[in-house]
């Protein structure tokens, strides 16, 4: 139980991980859009 435990861990930060990229990589797609927006 305690190897399962540690596996669920990993995985959650893993996928915690992989969430964070994906934010990273999406907000400035929609920060660059707002800005071109507005400017025009």
């Amino acid at each position: 139980m305690l190897h399962f435990g540690l596996t669920v861990l990993l995985l959650r930060s893993r996928l915690v991980a992989v969430v964070l990229g994906l934010v990273e990589s999406t907000v400035p797609r929609y920060r660059n859009r707002y800005h071109n927006l507005s400017a025009q």
